[in-house]
């Protein structure tokens, strides 16, 4: 992960607050227990049985409409991190 979104894990308050600032391009948590309303989560096909990957969503409506949501595979009621398209787009590029 980031370094920016490690750091910004803390920093989160509520799903509003969360959302705002993954809009300005900062990856931001979701804290735990936050809901995400009509969210379907998509696990990779490339995972293997181990669960050592991320699922990802993108909430169709509420405060984090328009966002990614990412979250570990093994943690799935713990927390999510939120990113701007943009900024998905960019992680997902840097990986190769």
């Amino acid at each position: 992960m980031p370094a920016s979104a490690s750091a910004s894990a803390s920093h989160s308050a509520s799903a509003p607050g969360a959302a705002r600032a993954a809009r300005s391009g900062v990856p931001r948590a979701l804290p735990a227990g936050a809901s995400l309303p009509g969210v379907r989560w998509l696990r990779s096909s490339h995972s293997t049985g181990m669960n050592n990957c991320v699922e990802t969503a993108c909430p169709g409506s509420g405060p984090c409409v328009g966002l990614v949501a990412v979250r570990d595979s093994k943690r799935v009621p713990g927390p999510a991190v939120l990113f701007a398209p943009g900024a998905w787009r960019d992680f997902l590029d840097s990986l190769g």
